[in-house]
Order: structure tokens, then C-alpha cells, then sequence
């Protein structure tokens, strides 16, 4: 078959476009994957951060909170007296308002250590008498000052600040306020935009009590729905975006990218970081979605553009 000149310009020019774009394609790919993860660590970096200054900070307002109770002489006066009823008494109303304007869902008066007994839990008053385990309370009383961390209990976890409490210069025992972290993830959502999910170990948690919890609440029981972890807070209302199962114990402290995830039209950039608790032991982790969809659709098209620029001069 004979081809005239300016069929043969075309072709040429064709094949030309065809290789330049495939290698144009190549570059722009790199290009995205390379910037693409360099803002899904910063993602991750910014996450990790800003729920490291939200338990600082409510870790401050529960410090200051614990401060001004402790200066209330009729409640040092009746702890100090072991008169347990009259300090419930006294001390329930003001937790009602603890409650109300910062969360505080959890308030202790704690015997000296040479007892280590809980004598009033002012959120649970019928429950007391129980020997105290938890870390925080320990850590006061070795060091013998505020002590604070994020402590698991048998379905959730639950900031924790204890301090020694003295009163007329002597010391009576020690004082705890607490608060569930629930409200932590829409926190991070409104200040970055990003979606969140948390996972801890089934391992430090009880199946049992979680599927009562779950029941109570009216939520399907989870607990099997990841082989190690379970999910235990989202801000998004689909679960699968977290189904893909973490190793918690190799997770970086500064986290990790875990890749792109599509659901639906939107794609995301997912990473996580460990969660540790008042020991220091890692136990669970957060994970960061980022929606990139608008990122990534211009990358699959930028190249589609470049191509028709030589085609349409090929033609003009």
C-alpha cells in the first residue's frame, strides 16, 4: 500500500506521540507517587501531633481541676475522716458539673499505699473497697507527684490523672480524675479534616464485656471483624475503610503509610501510628485517612491532556 507524504507525517508523528506520552506518563506517575508520600507522612505526623496535644492539654485541665478540689477543706476534712457517705454527698454534685462542662467521667478518692484501696468512686459510689492496680496510681505514689496516662479498661480507654493528696500538711491518700477519650478522634477530624479509626489489641481488652457494651449501645459486636485488633472508634460510618489488619507491636512510633484505599468514587491515603498506654506499652493505633481524590484524578488525566496538544497541531 502506497502512503503519500503527509500520511506518513501523521504515523510518524503518531508513534511519537504514543512513546512520548508513555514516558511523560511514567514521569507524571513518579511524580505523584513521590509527592503523594511525602503528604501521607506529613498526614500521619500531623495526626500523631495533634492527639499528643489533646491529651496533653486535657491532661492540664484535669491537673488544674484535681488543684482546685484539693483546696476544698470540707472535702479534705471528710475524706481526712474517712466519712464516706457525707464526701459522696459533698462531692456528687460538683461532679455532675465536672461531667457537664469537661467530660470528666470518672472521679476517685484513693487510700494512702499502705492500704491501696479505692474508698470512693464518686462516678460508681456502691463500688468500693477494691485494691487499686492501675499504673498512674503507682507511678504517684513512687514518685510521689502528678501522674497521668491513657490507661485500658475492659472496653475502652480512658485518660487518667492522679496526684497525692495532702491536707493540714499531712498526707491522706490520693485523688483521680478521668475522662473516655471518645471525643478525641471527631477533635482531630474538625481540626484536620481527615477521617480516623482506632484499634486496639483484643488482647488487652475483654471480649465478653465488650459485646455487653455493644448490645447496650445498639451496635452490631465487631470483635471478630479483624483477626488481632478491634475496632473501637471511627469518625466515618463505614468500617471496611479499616478492615486491613495492623501488626500493632512492628508499628513505627513516628507510623506508617498503608497505601491508597477506594471506596466508592473517593480515594484515600491511608496511614497509622501506635497508640501506648500509661505504661508504655504500645497497644493499639490510629489510623489517618486523607481524601486524595481530586489528586489522583488529576494525575489519570494530566497525561490525556499532554497527549492531545501534538495531536491536535498534527491535524491544525
Amino acid at each position: 500500500m502506497h502512503l503519500t507524504i503527509k500520511k506518513k507525517i501523521i504515523i510518524a508523528t503518531l508513534l511519537s506521540v504514543l512513546v512520548s506520552t508513555s514516558a511523560i506518563g511514567g514521569l507524571i506517575l513518579k511524580s505523584y507517587r513521590d509527592e503523594a508520600k511525602l503528604a501521607g507522612l506529613e498526614q500521619i505526623k500531623i495526626a500523631k501531633e495533634n492527639f499528643a496535644h489533646l491529651v496533653e492539654s486535657d491532661v492540664n485541665m484535669m491537673s488544674a481541676t484535681m488543684n482546685a478540689l484539693m483546696e476544698n477543706a470540707q472535702l479534705g476534712q471528710l475524706f481526712s475522716q474517712g466519712q464516706r457517705e457525707n464526701l459522696y454527698n459533698m462531692a456528687s454534685p460538683l461532679y455532675k458539673q465536672l461531667k457537664d462542662r469537661y467530660r470528666i467521667t470518672h472521679w476517685y478518692f484513693h487510700t494512702l499505699e499502705t492500704e491501696n484501696k479505692i474508698f470512693l468512686r464518686v462516678h460508681q459510689p456502691a463500688n468500693f473497697g477494691d485494691e487499686n492496680k492501675r499504673i498512674t496510681y503507682r507511678e504517684a505514689i513512687d514518685k510521689k507527684t502528678v501522674a497521668s496516662g491513657l490507661e485500658l479498661g475492659k472496653t475502652a480507654f480512658a485518660l487518667r490523672v492522679v496526684a497525692p493528696y495532702a491536707f493540714q500538711g499531712r498526707m491522706i491518700g490520693y485523688i483521680e480524675l478521668g475522662e473516655e477519650i471518645d471525643h478525641f478522634l471527631g477533635t482531630l477530624k474538625k481540626q484536620t479534616g481527615y477521617d480516623y479509626g482506632m484499634v486496639i489489641k483484643k488482647e488487652m481488652l475483654d471480649g465478653q464485656e465488650w459485646a455487653k457494651n455493644r448490645e447496650y449501645h445498639n451496635l452490631a459486636n465487631n470483635w471478630d471483624a479483624l483477626p488481632t485488633t478491634v475496632l473501637v472508634d471511627k469518625t466515618t460510618e463505614n468500617e471496611g475503610l479499616f478492615a486491613e489488619p495492623v501488626t500493632i507491636d512492628t508499628l513505627p512510633d513516628e507510623g506508617i503509610l498503608l497505601g491508597d484505599v477506594k471506596k466508592g468514587d473517593v480515594q484515600f491515603s491511608k496511614g497509622a501510628f501506635p497508640l501506648y498506654d500509661a505504661g508504655h506499652r504500645k497497644v493499639g493505633a490510629v489510623f489517618v485517612l486523607r481524601d486524595i481524590t481530586s489528586a489522583y484524578q488529576a494525575m489519570r488525566f494530566k497525561p490525556l491532556i499532554l497527549e492531545s496538544r501534538p495531536l491536535i497541531r498534527s491535524f491544525s
